[in-house]
């Protein structure tokens, strides 16, 4: 049954509403058609029954005001009521309103509702559904899960299945979050990212951010200035809006620099570096040697006690770890002062201006002509100061201290640890292990560890950090963001200070001062640095390392501790770091120390020094003189023109002079005096006294009242202390005398007589003036009328003297010496070092170990290592 306009006009304006029984009749039944719709009459009634459609949307319902038109294959139209609508046979359909609004539906599932006012929604059979609200807002929902929302006050939301969605918000911000977990912000108050791994950054609108990486790092940096940063492993760096900053590494190292110039850092090992406003510098490292540099001077001092100071005006002070202190001032006067218990045994002036002198503990102070002084301790040990207000302590574990009279300063320890400091102010330092650390003049600073790593600090604030494996960080200034460097970025980079940093794709670096200074780094620890004047300093990764210095000086160091200097003046040094070396200076001065505390020296004028290793010393002037001192203290020295003199650690003492006349004083007060012409006196430690004469006779006074006389024919006389003669006798009778005090004297037949005292000390006398004296101990002294004599001492130890001023000594350790009356002589020590030297000047000696010098009359001098170098000054 077909229905439409035309079937309507058919009926005219005579129709009315069919019953739905009537309808249902007509048309056999609902939803029942035709066998041939073609044929079939048009049956118009007036308001048919509207027809129920089975498993359909139902059409509108059909009022009085409406017409319902329903053809035989379902399909149909109705109008009226204000609404219109039509559907087919396959359950499709629309319903519209007068305003607009509508229905659909369709057989597919999808139904629409659209409202005149926006309202609209609509579904569909695979899931999707849309429903816009009278506000304009709306809700989407996909048949995949995903979902749209948008607001009348604009926000707008999507997600999807995979994890995607995004959201953006009235005022224009939206966030975007990616399925991998990755996602991005862009808000009015700054815009941020991440990358679903842990990695988040956040930028605000003026230039401040925040920052977290995976690996546990967090930064947050402002725009006026402020920056803090932490990492998982322990580090921070916390900069203020000041540009003052604090750094703490890992490993507990940390570093402080304040807006008025101080600037600290310490590490755990016991290593800090301080500078203060006012430019001073104090260097504590971790043996407890250190550095000071100030307005007042400079200082610098090892772990072991000893210390050099120097003074803005050039005085200064050494000290020394056994108490001693050495002043001078700035026109090279020098004062000494000792420790409590430490006392002058010795003092001599020689008559070109130069001194030297012994001490009880074995040491000895010696100042050339030129000023030059040398403090030697009995283990090896020294200190040096020179004229022109330079000097140094060289311990005899191979460590040591200089500073120069330019203001630069360096110690070591023997084991490749050492610092430098220079007179501009600039520094470096550096440890066996790899690491070290420089600053230079205009105040950068920069440190490197052995793994190598490191970090670097520039005057205007910027700085460097850089890891073992060639990544780096640089910051250019407090206020700037870092910009990172990974192993893979090369090239130069020039600062703001004027320096320059170059990295390599190796790991190494170089960086270079705006003042010239370049510093270079390997990637194994090792570096050279090279200083504006042209002086070059090399560490390599085993410790070892170089100096080479503008004037021709240079030090090379090695790990084992040994090392070598050899200064621009001549002046040479080496170490074996055991405790072993020898050193020389310009003026032909030389000299070596030994790990077992002995040394010997040769100053240039010819005289020598020697020091045993039991504490015993000798030495010898270029005029024939010498000297010795015993472990015990005693000592004695002979001149050049024959005189002599000895002390003995009882107190007991001798003097003798080039004509055979002598003096001995007891350490118990006694006293005995001897000429050349044979006469003598003494004097016993009670009072008692003696006199004899060149002819052989004499006298003795005891402290009882009684005498002793007799004459050159072997007479004597005693009188008893009442004053009666007792004894007389002529030549042809000998007798002996016990005295009141213990002490026994006798005469011969032959005119000698001898004298006992009570603790043993014999002296006897000949008729030719001779004499020997033998004391308690088995040490025995001979003086013979021409002046000559000889000692033998208890311990093996022999000397003679000759009237014509040449003698010989040999000590109980198998030294000896030689000396002839015309200002020759030489010497052999007990290590195997040997040496002589003449009246002209000239000389030589070789050590121990086989090393020669020779030094001629003219000033020359030729050094001869062991290993057979050759240095000639």
């Amino acid at each position: 049954m077909t229905t439409g306009k035309a079937s309507l006009e058919h009926c005219g304006g005579n129709a009315r509403e069919l019953s739905d029984d009537e309808l249902s009749s007509v048309n056999g039944g609902v939803g029942a058609a035709p066998s041939d719709p073609s044929t079939e009459d048009v049956t118009c009634l007036l308001a048919p029954p509207a027809p129920t459609i089975p498993d359909t949307p139902q059409p509108p319902p059909i009022s009085n005001d409406g017409l319902r038109v329903v053809n035989p294959d379902g399909s149909g139209t109705f109008t009226g009521d204000g609404t219109t609508a039509t559907w087919d046979s396959q359950g499709n359909g629309r319903q519209d309103w007068e305003d607009g609004s509508f229905k659909s539906w369709s057989a597919n599932g999808t139904n629409i509702e659209s409202r005149a006012d926006g309202y609209f929604h609509e579904t569909r059979a695979d899931g999707y559904e849309r429903e816009v609200q009278t506000d304009g807002s709306f809700e989407e929902r996909h048949a995949d899960g995903t979902l749209i929302i948008q607001t009348a006050g604009g926000s707008y939301f999507e997600s999807r299945p995979d994890g995607y969605s995004c959201e953006r918000q009235p005022d224009g911000s939206v966030r975007i979050q990616n399925p991998d977990g990755s996602g991005t912000y862009e808000g009015a108050n700054g815009q941020s990212t991440w990358d679903g791994q842990g990695n988040y950054r956040f930028d605000h609108p003026d230039g401040s951010y925040e920052l977290t990486t995976e690996d546990g790092t967090k930064v947050e940096s402002r725009v006026d200035g402020y920056y803090f940063e932490t990492r998982a492993d322990g580090y921070s760096r916390e900069v203020q809006v000041d540009g003052s900053f604090a750094e703490r590494h890992a490993d507990g190292s940390q570093i402080l620099q304040t807006t008025d110039g101080r600037y600290y850092e310490s590490r755990p090992d016991g290593y800090s570096f301080e500078r203060q406003p006012d430019g001073s510098v104090r260097v504590e490292n971790p043996d407890g040697s250190g550095r000071y540099e100030g307005t007042w001077g400079q200082a610098t001092w090892d772990g072991d006690g000893n210390g050099l100071e120097i003074n803005a005006n050039g005085s200064g002070s050494s000290h020394l770890s056994d108490g001693t202190t050495i002043n001078f001032d700035s026109n090279g006067n020098l004062g000494i002062v000792r420790p409590d218990g430490v006392a002058e045994t010795y003092k001599e002036t020689y008559p070109d201006g130069s001194t030297a002198t012994s001490y009880s503990d074995g040491s000895a102070f010696n100042v050339d002509s030129a000023g030059n002084a040398i403090f030697v301790q009995p283990d090896g040990s020294s200190c040096a100061i020179y004229a022109n207000g330079s000097t140094s302590i060289a311990d005899s574990d191979g460590s040591g201290l200089l500073a120069n009279s330019d203001g630069s300063t360096a110690s070591w320890d023997g084991q490749g640890n050492g610092q430098w400091a220079g007179a501009d102010g600039a520094t470096s330092s550096w440890r066996a292990d790899g690491s070290g650390e420089w600053t230079e003049a205009n105040g950068n600073h920069g440190v490197y560890f052995a793994d190598g790593s490191g970090h670097a600090e520039y005057a205007d604030g910027s700085s460097y950090i850089w890891d073992g494996q060639g990544n780096s960080t640089f910051t250019p200034a407090p206020d700037a963001p870092p910009a990172a460097k990974d192993s893979f970025s090369t090239g130069t980079f020039d600062n703001s200070d004027g320096s320059t940093d170059t990295w390599n794709s190796d790991g190494s670096s170089s960086t270079t001062a705006g003042d010239g200074t370049t510093d270079t780094y390997n990637s194994d620890g090792s570096g050279t640095t090279v200083w504006p004047d042209g002086s070059v300093e090399v560490h390599n990764s085993d410790g070892s390392g170089s100096w080479t210095g503008v004037d021709g000086s240079n030090s090379q160091w090695n790990a084992d501790g040994s090392g070598s200097w050899a200064g621009a003046d001549g002046s040479t040094s080496q170490w074996d770091g055991l405790g072993n070396g020898n050193w020389a200076t310009a003026d032909g001065s030389h000299g070596e120390y030994h790990a077992d505390g002995s040394s010997f020296t040769v100053m240039a004028d010819g005289s020598t020094y020697a020091w045993n290793a039991d504490g015993s010393s000798s030495w010898s002037a270029s005029d024939g003189s010498s000297g010795w001192t015993s472990i015990d203290g005693s000592h004695g020295e002979s001149y050049a023109d024959g005189t002599g003199q000895a002390t003995y650690a009882d107190g007991s003492s001798y003097t003798w002079d080039s004509l055979g006349n002598g003096q001995w004083i007891g350490s118990d007060g006694s006293t005995s005096t001897w000429r050349a012409d044979g006469s003598g006196e003494w004097t016993g430690n009670d009072g008692s006294h003696g006199e004899y004469f060149a002819d052989g006779s004499g006298f003795a006074n005891y402290t009882d009242g009684s005498t002793y006389t007799w004459d050159g024919q072997g007479n004597t006389t005693f009188t008893q202390a009442s004053g009666d003669p007792q004894v007389s006798q002529d030549s042809l009778v000998s007798c002996s005398f016990d005295n009141p005090d213990g002490s026994t004297d006798t005469w011969s037949e032959e005119g000698t007589s001898s004298w006992t005292n009570a603790d043993g000390t014999t002296e006897s006398y000949n008729s030719d003036g001779s004499g020997t004296t033998t004391w308690p101990d088995g040490s025995v002294e001979q003086h013979n009328s021409d002046g000559s004599g000889s000692w033998t001492g208890a311990d093996g130890s022999s000397g003679i003297w000759n009237s014509d001023g040449s003698g010989a000594w040999n000590s109980a350790d198998g030294s000896s010496s030689q000396w002839d009356s015309l200002g020759n002589g030489s010497w052999v020590n007990s290590d195997g070092s040997n040496g002589e030297y003449f009246s002209d000047g000239s000389g030589r000696v070789t050590y121990a170990d086989g090393s020669t010098c020779v030094w001629s009359a003219d000033g020359t001098t030729v050094l001869t290592t062991a290993d057979g170098s050759v240095v000639q000054y």
